[in-house]
């Protein structure tokens, strides 16, 4: 049975039996209440997107407490990315790196050794230059528009922008830390990065028993060998797509452990510590602008790789510019991925010729 806004808010009606139903003044009330919150609701909707629609009370309604978001894809960065926060207006940072120059093999002498004889311990510095992007955002409205949206008692017009404004900022920042912009580098895209494009022939979900093996035999190596063995790596990032295919039983004869399992447990065993295996939609060749799939394996320090923020996320204070219009503006500075020993890092190229033989 569907009820009119009209013979609610009347107080009297029939049900489905033909029986009729009255309601007392606190029900009336409530839904006069309800019905005027909704209304206004739908005006100041109408208002900002240009989206507008008619909806009777068909039953006695209160506005939920919760209100429906959209969704997105969104990672927590920290999982892969260092952060630093530093650098506040400069128009570019400059990360200084120290180098040992003096022979290691000198130093280890006979005893009672003339001063003129020892060696001496040497170092140079060099710097490299980070460019800064910057991001502004702002928020606006009427006396008008906050005053209706105080009507409703479960939405404040205030948050909801502003939960708008940090979202837009959060993916924003997520691309670049995996993408990069125009000026800025991200986490794929680096250009003193060593790119292997035989290790990875196909996806790691359709890799044979054997040729996981074959797989995690190599990869470790080639990492050490690309790094002067300095260091193990403690991530491997890795498309999305074939991540969530990972959990497939490596062989019927080996049922107990599916295929990520089993990749998770020679790096660490090799690493000798967690190697974390991280998916990426930004990876997969159809969410980037790479044109190929890559994979990531790299050392998650902050002295290896870092986002960085020469700003964060920083709202300002509300303005009444006009006595109508209340203005606020949201900044942040970033520099993107700066990758500071890039030999620490690896990538792993699956080109579309050999994704499509698969």
């Amino acid at each position: 049975m569907k009820l009119t806004k009209e013979q609610i808010l009347s107080g009297e009606f029939k049900d489905v039996y033909g029986n009729v139903v009255k309601l007392n003044e606190a029900e009336i009330l409530m839904a006069k209440q309800s019905q005027q919150a909704l209304d206004l609701a739908l005006k100041v909707n109408a208002a900002q997107t240009g989206l507008g629609a008619e909806m009777d009370i068909t039953t006695l309604t209160v506005l939920l407490k919760t209100i429906s978001q959209q969704k997105f894809y969104q990672v927590n960065l920290e999982d892969y990315l260092p952060e630093e926060i530093d650098g506040g207006w400069a128009k570019q940072l400059l990360q200084v790196r120290e180098y040992l120059t003096s022979d290691i093999d000198e130093g280890w002498q006979e005893n009672n050794v003339a001063q003129a004889k020892i060696p001496v311990a040497e170092a140079v510095v060099d710097g490299r230059y980070i460019p800064v992007v910057t991001w502004l955002k702002k928020i606006q409205f009427t006396i008008e528009e906050l005053k209706q949206a105080a009507l409703i008692n479960n939405y404040s017009l205030i948050a909801g922008k502003e939960r708008s404004r940090k979202k837009s900022f959060d993916l924003g920042l997520q691309k670049i830390a995996f993408l990069g912009n125009k000026i800025v580098k991200g986490l794929l895209n680096q250009d003193d990065v060593t790119i292997d494009t035989t290790t990875i022939p196909k996806s790691l979900k359709e890799m044979s028993f054997n040729e996981i093996n074959v797989f995690v035999a190599d990869v470790i190596e080639k990492y050490r060998a690309n790094c002067n063995r300095t260091e193990y790596p403690n991530v491997f990032m890795i498309p999305e797509s074939d991540y969530n295919g990972l959990a497939s039983q490596v062989s019927p004869q080996f049922p107990v452990k599916n295929k990520l399992m089993l990749i998770k447990e020679a790096f660490d065993t090799i690493a000798r510590k967690p190697v974390a295996i991280l998916p990426c939609v930004y990876s997969d060749e159809g969410y980037n602008n790479l044109g190929l799939t890559r994979y990531a394996l790299y050392n998650k320090d902050i002295d290896s790789i870092k986002l960085v923020k020469a700003i964060d996320y920083t709202p300002t204070m509300f303005n009444n510019i006009d006595g109508w219009n209340l203005v606020n503006t949201a900044f942040a500075r970033v520099g993107g991925v700066f990758v500071n020993r890039p030999q620490e890092v690896l990538y792993f190229d699956r080109t579309e010729e050999s994704s499509s033989s698969i």
